[in-house]
């Protein structure tokens, strides 16, 4: 009788093995974005200079099963030419 418990509780650790990792292989697929809109924010000639603010937001898609979290969308600054 024990030999029969044992032999189930090994069915149902291969079964949910198997479904594991079936469930998570590949480990990474990779994301991919795009839909990507820019918003004109501020337009201000100074002098020799442009400044020009943008808003780009840009939408991407995770196949994976779990989660992918972007931690910070902080503000920068692009600068073009010689500073």
């Amino acid at each position: 009788k024990m030999s029969s418990i044992l032999a189930v509780l090994c069915g149902l650790s291969a079964l949910w093995n198997s479904f594991v990792w079936f469930r998570l292989t590949p480990i990474y697929t990779a994301t991919s974005c795009g839909h990507i809109q820019a918003e004109l924010q501020d337009f201000a000639l100074d002098g020799d200079a442009i400044k020009v603010g943008l808003e780009v937001s840009v939408h991407c898609q995770n196949p994976n099963p779990y989660a992918v979290e972007i931690l910070s969308s902080k503000p920068g600054r692009v600068l073009v030419g010689p500073v």
